[in-house]
């Protein structure tokens, strides 16, 4: 074999195909328009001079809120994006069978990987490019530093390329997208809120901390490296930190994220062939009970689950997708999240008890929810790709048995969310809460599972490739989540009596509500707003009921167009009937020459 130069034709085939979609470019105005929208929340209405002019001092405010508004959506955005763009970028050749032949041709493990790193690499860089001219022309108002935009532009450079090279190390050991997503997202998640819980955890623990810069003291050193490694303070330090952050700052943090990306990206190319030999063929790895040789008694209660007759696709559902490994690890992360905030509402010197509860609520069904979308276009989307979605269309089943099997499947990991609002909220119920605003609570963040599973069902019937579909229904969800509260708070300005009631849509600031409604405890959302818990009740009802109708729509709008998009014959159509075959009238003899004679 030659010595091939360049980028190598994994990379050439598979950005020929990506620049050729023209949703690609659709992404690209997606990014910008968001920016652009969060450019236009962040608008504020000066009041100006006494005459009515707007003076300097009011532009440079606003470009300050410009530009923590740009950075931290752009931040999002592409914490939200890279993984997704690459999370099946080699479970999903293994699922096709296109892995197996590219491993029996002469090219390298290294061309492989780095091909489809790179071809999904460049389309997240682009995005962070797109971006740039927009936050440019913002330092025209005064109130940016360029210092600062530039080190923004290098932390999101940062964590593009971190999150790519994680999700394709993890997309070499997995076998679904789904379960690469989700333990990407704990992992960065947990990057994230690290200083926030070591500083959390040391105030309950020990005390007030000690103050920053205080030396020989090994607690403020790791709580400032896991600080400065966060990428929201980072870029935002020139505003909320003066002075700390420079340049030689921003480049260590490009640094440190290249550094990890080349360690997971030489892990990945060391690994990608004897991972896919080893899983050729390979059965299913038994449970830890099965492995442990525990029976299960008699007399231990079952958990219900759905009926082979009734629907056997729900049958199916429920249990054939068992947890992998990946799987229990994320979903344990999350379990571990929980257990921290258990154990900080528990704590009396952490706050009152209600605002932290109510805190640690909406952050845990945050998490929770965002593991669930992604999980919620892949159940179909991944049939698609294997082909066993034909052999099931192919049954005598009616689409609504099998939309359903599938909704509940995925709506099922609403349990393992669900329980933590109920946990969480033992210490009010045990100070004298309401049961009865407990259930509505439950009954919401069942509303919200209900609302993001009929999303991801329909955009996986809608959308044909699996990583699209899974990277559309997140963006929805995060923008639901994010932009709901920013345009209600732009169209009312200060918080107002009805103001509240209409943000509970949002579910962080939902679940935040509905927890102080469990707790009988007035709470001023506002200087002027101080609403009892009963008058949260009747909101957060009508809420539940808006949300479920609007999962009942989606799931009848996905039930409609489902034959027409994977080319079934529907339900109640007719049926061509077999054309009878045409009589044949015999014709007349013709006596041959022996006869006549």
């Amino acid at each position: 074999m030659g010595l091939r130069l360049g980028p190598g034709p994994v990379f050439a085939y598979e950005w020929l195909t990506a620049t050729r979609r023209r949703q690609l470019y659709a992404m690209r105005a997606l990014f910008v328009g968001m920016i652009l929208i969060g450019m236009m929340l962040a608008h504020g209405k000066p009041e100006g001079n006494p005459d009515g002019r707007i003076s300097l001092q009011d532009l440079a405010s606003y470009g300050e809120q410009l530009f923590q508004a740009t950075v931290t959506i752009e931040l999002v955005l592409i914490l939200l994006a890279a993984p997704a763009a690459t999370a099946g970028a080699v479970c999903l050749d293994r699922a096709r069978g296109t892995l197996d032949h590219m491993l029996a041709t002469d090219l390298s493990n290294a061309e492989i990987v780095l091909g489809k790193l790179g071809s999904r690499l460049i389309p997240v860089l682009g995005l962070i490019a797109s971006a740039l001219p927009v936050a440019a022309l913002s330092t025209l108002l005064g109130g940016i530093d360029p210092l600062a935009l530039a080190g923004s532009f290098l932390v999101a450079v940062g964590c593009a390329v971190l999150g790519c090279s994680l999700a394709l190390t993890l997309s070499v050991y997995g076998r679904k997208t789904q379960e690469v997503l989700v333990l990407t997202y704990m992992i960065l998640v947990a990057w994230i809120v690290a200083p926030l819980i070591m500083a959390i955890a040391y105030e309950v623990a020990v005390g007030p901390p000690p103050p920053a810069g205080t030396s020989g003291n090994l607690w403020t050193f790791l709580h400032d490296a896991a600080e400065w490694s966060n990428p929201f303070v980072l870029a935002l330090a020139p505003y909320r930190k003066p002075g700390t952050a420079g340049i030689e700052t921003y480049a260590g943090f490009l640094a440190g994220c290249l550094f990890g990306s080349a360690a997971m990206t030489g892990l990945a190319t060391a690994r990608v062939r004897r991972v896919a030999l080893s899983q050729i063929g390979r059965p299913a790895r038994p449970s830890l009970r099965q492995r442990l040789r525990l029976v299960r008694p008699s007399w231990l209660p079952r958990f219900p689950g759905p009926s082979l007759n009734r629907n056997p696709v729900a049958w199916r559902e429920w249990h054939r997708s068992r947890p992998t490994l990946m799987m229990r690890v994320a979903w344990g992360l999350y379990a571990a999240l929980g257990l921290f905030f258990l154990w900080v509402v528990w704590m009396p010197t952490a706050g009152i008890l209600a605002e932290k509860t109510a805190i640690a609520n909406s952050f845990q069904v945050t998490i929770g929810l965002l593991l669930l979308s992604t999980g919620a276009a892949t159940s179909l989307a991944e049939e698609r790709v294997r082909g066993s979605l034909d052999v099931l269309l192919s049954t005598p089943m009616s689409t609504r048995s099998i939309l359903a099997g599938k909704w509940w499947g995925s709506y099922r990991r609403i349990l393992n969310v669900a329980i933590w609002p109920a946990i969480l909220t033992i210490p009010l119920l045990v100070d004298g809460g309401s049961w009865v605003a407990l259930l509505i609570l439950l009954g919401l963040v069942l509303a919200y599972g209900a609302a993001i599973t009929s999303l991801g069902l329909a955009l996986a019937t809608w959308v044909s490739r699996t990583g699209r579909a899974v990277a559309l229904c997140m963006t929805i969800h995060v923008g639901w989540m994010i932009v709901w509260a920013f345009v209600v708070a732009f169209l009312f300005g200060s918080p107002a009596m009805h103001h509240i009631p209409l943000m509970i849509g949002d579910p962080p600031f939902g679940v935040f509500v509905g927890t102080f409604a469990v707790s009988r405890m007035d709470y001023p959302f506002g200087p002027m707003v101080d609403i009892t818990p009963s008058s949260l009740v009747p909101p957060l009802i009508v809420w539940i009921a808006v949300i479920c109708g609007f999962a009942a729509l989606l799931f009848l709008a996905t039930l409609v167009t489902f034959d027409g998009c994977l080319d079934r014959i529907s339900d109640g159509a007719r049926r061509p009937r077999p054309k009878p075959m045409p009589t044949v009238k015999p014709t007349a003899r013709v006596p041959s020459a022996a006869g006549s004679e």
